[in-house]
């Protein structure tokens, strides 16, 4: 995790917890992270996050998405994103993986992003408004 990220936690907290307000109740928002753009063949783009993603959450990765839900018992801040992978941190880098996400970004539950299609229809189940 980038330094400046661990300064701005309390920031980025505070910036979902507007959203969450402005959302009102029943209501679930579901924001995906910026995929990996390649360039040739072989080579990326140097990667660069959605802003929106990176403004309420400072989470660096791709194949991530970032679920929102107001007044959610189990905690309001949901992230599905790469698990570790020892042999792929090898060739691209450190992965924060789900501990990762809570304890550096706040994230009140992680999964491993394969585990989407399980989870999510579950979340937004009930909910009157999907953002």
């Amino acid at each position: 995790m980038q330094k400046n990220s661990r300064l701005k936690k309390a920031e980025f907290a505070r910036r979902r917890s507007a959203l969450m307000e402005y959302m009102g109740p029943n209501s679930i928002a579901v924001l995906p992270a910026a995929p990996v753009q390649t360039r040739n063949r072989d080579v990326d783009f140097a990667y660069r996050q959605d802003s929106d993603f990176q403004y309420l959450s400072g989470f660096p990765e791709p194949g991530a998405v970032m679920v929102l839900i107001p007044d959610r018992e189990h905690g309001e801040f949901v992230m599905f994103c790469r698990e570790r992978d020892a042999h792929m941190e090898t060739w691209h880098g450190y992965r924060e993986g789900q501990d990762g996400a809570m304890k550096n970004y706040g994230a009140d539950d992680a999964f491993p992003i394969g585990d989407i299609d399980d989870i999510l229809p579950g979340l937004i189940e009930g909910k009157h408004k999907v953002f």
